[in-house]
């Protein structure tokens, strides 16, 4: 028998996501007065799972005023699943009543099945469930549409090199001639800065035409080289902070250091508000330990809590476990919610860590 799921690639299934959006941000998309448009979250090339995601935004003068979140199974829907989506639109800080008069944001659940009782729950909780055996899987993906900002649908086509899984770094390097090998070189050898910092690193193994082949595919945007988050952190709590980058790694993360980032004698306060301008970096984690918060720490803080508010980017808090004492939490970070390294908590305080950068 066959199993019941979605059949459709990561393309159908955004395009079957991108309908949905706008018929429930329609009077939106369609007002006279204001000018809003969707655009694609960044880097979901790489949701090949569709566990739980961004993948839209309503945006109205660059300004995002709503978020579309969804999340996908290939079996009916169970309680337990509803517990979870309901917990992470939670952390997300899901809102469909907004103060300040904003759109609402949206929620998905994509199943080809679920029960009475569930989908009244669902409801409740403002969760719209999509039928995928009644959807149909085959969109036109070649019809543009005038609502879809162009310049942000990275999903057809840009890939994390810092992220991506080596099927999809296979896919990106199709006809540069770069091998199997030198695959696995790159992906050991993660993350990097940008393409000259890649380049750099093995630029006896890159032939010239291999090089400019990379160039025209990152001019073309069918590549990027994007940073899942930066630590933000005391350099006191140095130590700690790379054993929690380095488990961050081993979970597909990729990370700004500051040690492994700036070359020497370079400011690493210049790099890092170059890395945030050009959006290389999508989110930070602000590390308190008992040493406090560092002096150069507030003003990395200033210079990325102004890109946030810009992008609605996401700024995590966490207490690192060694801290001792009851830390003082800065004013601007006690409205967000933060993850306690001291605490044993369900989920753990890494995994909290981990959903809470996947969705910045």
């Amino acid at each position: 028998m066959k199993e019941k799921c979605y059949e459709g690639s990561i393309d159908q299934f955004l395009n079957l996501l991108q309908s949905k959006c706008e018929q429930r941000w329609k009077e939106y998309l369609d007002s006279s007065v204001k000018q809003y448009r969707i655009s694609v979250f960044q880097d979901v090339a790489n949701s090949i799972d569709h566990d739980f995601s961004c993948y839209f935004q309503l945006k109205h003068d660059n300004r995002v005023v709503a978020s579309a979140y969804a999340s996908s199974r290939n079996y009916e829907v169970l309680s337990k699943h509803f517990e979870y989506l309901c917990q992470s639109l939670k952390s997300v800080e899901f809102s469909i009543s907004k103060a300040t008069g904003d759109p609402p944001d949206l929620a998905f659940v994509l199943a080809p099945e679920c029960s009475d009782i569930l989908r009244k729950k669902l409801e409740i909780n403002n969760i719209i469930f999509i039928d995928t055996l009644q959807e149909p899987h085959l969109l036109d993906l070649s019809q543009e549409n005038k609502n879809i900002d162009n310049n942000a649908t990275r999903y057809v086509s840009a890939i994390n090199i810092n992220t991506a899984k080596k099927d999809l770094i296979q896919q990106a390097f199709k006809g540069t001639r770069i091998r199997e090998p030198m695959i696995d070189e790159i992906l050991n050898n993660r993350p990097y800065k940008d393409l000259s910092e890649l380049l750099s690193k093995f630029k006896s193994k890159f032939t010239n035409n291999q090089k400019n082949k990379l160039q025209e595919k990152l001019k073309k945007k069918e590549i990027c080289f994007q940073m899942d988050v930066f630590l933000c952190h005391n350099s006191q709590d140095k130590p700690e902070v790379k054993e929690i980058a380095a488990k961050l790694r081993k979970r597909g993360i990729s990370v700004w250091l500051d040690e492994e980032q700036v070359i020497p004698g370079d400011s690493w306060q210049k790099v890092l508000e170059e890395e945030i301008e050009s959006d290389r970096i999508r989110s930070a984690a602000v590390f308190i330990g008992e040493n406090g918060i560092g002096p150069w720490q507030s003003r990395e803080k200033e210079v990325f809590l102004q890109k946030c508010v810009q992008q609605n980017y996401r700024v995590i808090p966490v207490i690192l476990g060694t801290c001792k004492v009851e830390p003082k939490i800065p004013l601007f970070l006690q409205s967000l919610a933060w993850v306690d390294f001291r605490q044993k908590q369900n989920p753990e305080p890494l995994e909290q860590l981990i959903r809470g950068i996947k969705q910045g």
